[in-house]
């Protein structure tokens, strides 16, 4: 329902340009209890179309399993919880390219925040934030 709203947003934000769509990416334990990755799904509804020029990628990966932010309500904890939890799998992949990173939820926006500096500090050109909700 959201993606292809998401897709005239995004289509309108990079007219024509090519876009690395990244979802965040789950922990192995989180990705087994929940059997899929929203973030994942709802960033392949948006790269569909006929013309590619958002692309899916997995770039980023989690590298370790963290505490939910939803059971933390302080926002310098949330961050703090986020901190080091993210790499890039291949920094050539990503090295000049504009990046939007899709979530489906931001609340503090500690995830995308942590997301985004890691992807620029790899070699991203622009890394920027897209959740459904906040």
């Amino acid at each position: 329902i959201f993606a292809p709203e998401m897709r005239k947003k995004l289509d309108s934000m990079f007219p024509n340009e090519e876009v690395l769509l990244i979802p965040i990416p789950l922990s192995r334990k989180r990705r087994w209890s929940r059997g899929f990755n929203q973030a994942e799904v709802l960033a392949r509804a948006i790269s569909e179309a006929e013309q590619p020029t958002l692309i899916l990628s997995t770039a980023l990966r989690r590298t370790k399993h963290n505490n939910p932010q939803t059971l933390i309500k302080n926002k310098d904890l949330r961050l703090q919880n986020m901190r080091g939890v993210f790499e890039v799998r291949n920094p050539k992949e990503i090295t000049g390219k504009r990046i939007i990173v899709i979530d489906d939820i931001t609340t503090t926006g500690a995830t995308l925040h942590e997301a985004t500096k890691v992807l620029k500090k790899a070699g991203a050109k622009e890394a920027i934030g897209f959740a459904v909700a906040h």
